[in-house]
């Protein structure tokens, strides 16, 4: 069972990321289809184990691969960003309103630089990517 917990918030430091993926929900042409394909990179025996996202907006899905998204309840919502962190303490989803701080997410994505810890908040996104002194 891979179990994918939503979050509001959270604190992730560096070592225990595996690797952190982000999806602009008005650009992604199938979200359903790329949120599934990002799962299968990351966890090969995605489509042979049950998927548990625990998640209320992940309720009323139906299934493929076990669980497809839908990103129109997210814009109904007023998310703009889904990010998926892949962590040493299991996956975590964190619809976002809006990408963050533009330094510290292009900190994120450079992935070149020793990061210490990244913040995410769900009205905020990616608050703050401190680096490793």
């Amino acid at each position: 069972m891979i179990v994918i917990y939503k979050r509001e918030w959270a604190t992730v430091r560096a070592e225990d990321i595996k690797s952190i993926h982000i999806f602009e929900l008005e650009k992604a042409e199938n979200y359903s289809r790329r949120i599934v394909e990002v799962l299968k990179q990351i966890y090969p025996d995605v489509e042979k184990e049950n998927v548990l996202f625990k998640d209320l907006v992940f309720d009323n899905i139906k299934r493929q691969y076990n669980l497809i998204i839908s990103d129109a309840m997210y814009r109904q919502a007023g998310y703009q960003y889904i990010i998926i962190v892949d962590s040493l303490y299991g996956g975590f989803t964190f619809p976002i309103k809006k990408l963050g701080n533009p330094d510290a997410v292009q900190v994120l994505l450079d992935g070149s630089k020793e990061i210490k810890y990244v913040k995410i908040s769900e009205e905020e996104g990616i608050v703050e990517v401190k680096l490793k002194e």
